[in-house]
């Protein structure tokens, strides 16, 4: 009877020790699928990061030719870089008449890219008048 006991014993420490195995393999398997995921996934967001900072830098590149692009309707010497909140400044006919005709605010876009919050709330503040002109004395 004691032989018996220690055969089923046995048996059952085996049973138990494979299922044991058999649910470890499994969630090894699962872990690497996991890491492997989460790797694909942190590559393809690098990728996208190079791709938007590439096409950022380009943007930000090609904004200072943009006065002497053909289809500019200021002259080029007129325009003053500023980048942010708006990209041009255009004090129109300042060099050629020595006057200010007209003072333009232009924002470059390329490709698909929108007005931010911050730009569009500019374009409204400039669209509906909300403009001043400051003069700043400072003390000698």
């Amino acid at each position: 009877m004691m032989e018996f006991l220690l055969i089923v014993f046995i048996l059952a420490t085996a049973a138990l020790a494979w299922l044991l195995f058999r649910q470890h393999r499994q969630l090894a398997q699962l872990r690497n699928i996991s890491s492997a995921a989460i790797d694909a996934a942190r590559e393809e967001g690098r990728a996208d990061s190079r791709r938007r900072s590439r096409s950022t830098s380009l943007g930000q590149a090609i904004e200072h030719f943009v006065p002497f692009m053909a289809d500019f309707p200021f002259d080029p010497k007129d325009a003053k870089f500023l980048g942010n909140p708006v990209d041009y400044v255009v004090f129109a006919g300042l060099r050629e008449e020595d006057r200010v005709d007209e003072v333009v605010f232009v924002e470059v876009k390329s490709g698909k890219s929108a007005l931010t919050k911050r730009e569009r709330s500019l374009k409204e503040a400039i669209e509906v008048g909300r403009v001043k002109y400051w003069v700043q004395t400072v003390p000698t």
